[in-house]
């Protein structure tokens, strides 16, 4: 696993996958990646080591719809230590991240990029995701269903939507910007409130 690496393990450490999101993304992106953490019982803070030491983390949550929308298994934050990029540690962190959702019900795996993150972008065509600007997203699932999965995964400077599962098109189908409005609440417009207006 990763890159030659035989002792790689990945472990739930929230306050780790925290401390390097903050190291690799900076304070703002740390903010919301430990409110989605303290926000829903159903998230989870992963880190990747190597030989003890943490090279790479990776927060993610599910996103439960209302009525007939699918859960969302929400990849949320990746980051890898610079030093330790390039040796396969992202993959090993989304799959690990996919085996948690899909075991607590996850049936489409959900990601925002932003269009000039190659990396980011390559890496989840690596793991078999489709990755769709919002106006190709829009052709495949409609418009309404986009801002609803643009919710969920409390998205809105991102421009590309990467998603994976089994017959996903026909799943988003049920979805409108109203089917994760309490995700929405809780990991992205009450943590907006909280940080801007201090409430």
């Amino acid at each position: 696993m990763g890159g030659g690496d035989s002792s790689i393990i990945v472990v739930e450490d929230e306050e780790e996958a925290i401390r390097i999101i903050k190291r690799v993304m900076g304070e703002r992106h740390a903010y919301y990646a430990l409110e989605a953490l303290r926000a829903l019982e159903e998230s989870a803070g992963l880190v990747a080591r190597v030989n003890g030491r943490s090279v790479g983390s990776v927060v993610a949550y599910i996103a439960r719809g209302s009525g007939r929308a699918p859960s969302l298994g929400i990849i949320y934050y990746v980051a890898v230590l610079p030093q330790y990029r390039g040796r396969g540690y992202g993959k090993v962190l989304v799959a690990s991240a996919e085996e948690l959702l899909e075991s607590s019900g996850s049936e489409v795996f959900v990601s925002t990029i932003e269009a000039s993150n190659e990396a980011s972008i390559n890496l989840f065509r690596s793991l078999g995701y489709a990755t769709l600007s919002l106006e190709d997203a829009r052709e495949v699932i409609g418009m309404r269903a986009v801002l609803g999965v643009l919710h969920a995964a409390c998205s809105y400077e991102d421009d590309i939507i990467a998603l994976k599962g089994d017959d996903f098109e026909a799943k988003l189908v049920t979805v409108d910007e109203d089917s994760y409005r309490d995700v929405w609440w809780k990991t992205c417009y009450k943590p907006w409130l909280k940080r801007w207006y201090r409430l």
